[in-house]
């Protein structure tokens, strides 16, 4: 098990988890979370986004297989400045092997280096698995986020 920076090498792989990922985010919701489509297009433009700056962009590797990612940065929030995890993915298949803590991890050193103290993330409530993990973690509810359709 390798736990690396992710390359352009790892589009091919590390599109096809942000594809599971998103299709698992929007069965959680009753309306359509993210409105960029799942096709393979619109995940690699994704995936160049991500590319494109310079943050938290880590992964596990096993047997040239990427198995997991993090992606994470230091957002600005009113009083503060704070990691944030946007998205962190396992593979369904490897699921269960601490994966996801080892990344958490390794984005809490990365942060450090950056004299960060707090770190935040969104979950949905219907995520109960991920929700689990992130109070397992330590994380706490700092507040509720409401949505809702129009029109």
């Amino acid at each position: 098990m390798i736990l690396r920076k992710i390359t352009f090498n790892d589009k091919t792989e590390v599109c096809k988890l942000i594809k599971e990922g998103r299709i698992i985010m929007n069965k959680m919701c009753s309306y359509k979370i993210n409105k960029t489509s799942c096709d393979s297009q619109s995940i690699c433009r994704v995936f160049r986004e991500y590319m494109s700056r310079k943050h938290f962009f880590y992964c596990i590797e096993e047997k040239k297989e990427v198995m997991a990612f993090l992606y994470g940065y230091v957002r600005k929030f009113p009083l503060c400045k704070a990691g944030y995890i946007d998205f962190v993915v396992v593979s369904s298949k490897h699921r269960g092997k601490g994966y996801s803590t080892q990344l958490l991890n390794e984005f809490y050193r990365w942060l450090k280096r950056k004299k960060i103290d707090y770190c935040a993330l969104h979950v949905l409530d219907k995520n109960k698995k991920a929700f689990n993990i992130y109070k397992k973690w330590g994380f706490g509810t700092a507040g509720l986020v409401m949505t809702k359709k129009i029109g």
